[in-house]
Parts: structure tokens; sequence; C-alpha cells
């Protein structure tokens, strides 16, 4: 189980840093908004993914953190933690929370896609380490409950 619990933590560190970097990579928001008023103001898309960077650090943080936890609840409750970043960081640029540019022709709309597959495989790593947590390597025979007084 610990060998399988470090390469989906290394993963998880994996998909978190590519959840930071991809609005580096692909351009976000390059156009400003020109307001009634005359001023330039940034798109609804360049708070989306200030709130995505914070996202991905605490994402970064929680699995960072998976490769610390030694108890059996910890690592379920870290990898739970990680289960709701990846949902944060997929629901973030939905219109009802900050949205994204209604443009369709607009480049966030081509780094969005890689937004959601990172978050969804973050999502699916962190039930997959929950799951794992909550296994044990020992049989449950090995647990006699008729000898509970005994132990008293």
């Amino acid at each position: 189980m610990e060998k399988r619990w470090k390469v989906l933590s290394y993963t998880s560190i994996l998909l978190s840093v590519a959840l930071l970097v991809t609005p580096k990579i692909l351009p976000i928001c390059r156009d400003l908004m020109i307001t009634q008023s005359g001023s330039a103001v940034p798109m609804r898309c360049h708070y989306a993914y200030q709130a995505e960077f914070l996202v991905s650090l605490l994402a970064l943080l929680i699995s960072g953190s998976l490769l610390v936890v030694k108890g059996l609840e910890g690592r379920r409750t870290t990898s739970l933690f990680l289960v709701f970043t990846g949902l944060l960081a997929s629901l973030i640029p939905q219109k009802w929370i900050i949205g994204i540019c209604g443009n369709a022709a607009m480049d966030c709309h081509h780094a969005i896609h890689w937004m959601y597959g990172w978050a969804g495989l973050l999502i699916l790593t962190g039930f997959t380490l929950a799951w794992l947590a909550g296994r044990t390597d020992e049989p449950i025979s090995n647990h006699n409950s008729s000898s509970f007084g005994e132990h008293l």
C-alpha cells in the first residue's frame, strides 16, 4: 500500500503543478474591457484565473502533505481536502461563481478545457487516495471480538 500511496501522492503533486502553470503557458485574458466611464479593467477570466492560482497553490500544499501524513485518518482527511480543491478548481470558471468570458473565441476558452482536465484528474486521484487510506492490509480475522474482556 505504501508504494501506491507514494505514486499517487507524486501524481497529485504533478497535477497540482499542471493546474498552477497552465494559465502561465496558455494565453489568458490579454485584452482589457472598456467600461462605460472609459476606464480599462480586466475581464472576469482574469479574476477567475487569479482564484485558480490560489486554489492550485492550496492543492500543491495538500499534495505535498500527503507524503508527510502517516495516520490512516489523517491520510483520508487530507485526500478528501484534495478532492475539495479539485472540485473548487472546476467550479470557479462557472458563471455562477466567477466565470470566464462569454465570447467563445476568447483565449480563456482554450485554457479552460485543460483546467477541467487537470481538476478532474486531481479529484479522481484524491478519491483513490481516500479509498486507499481506508483500506487496511491486516485481515479482519486477526481481531477476535470474543477475547475483548481478556485484554481488560
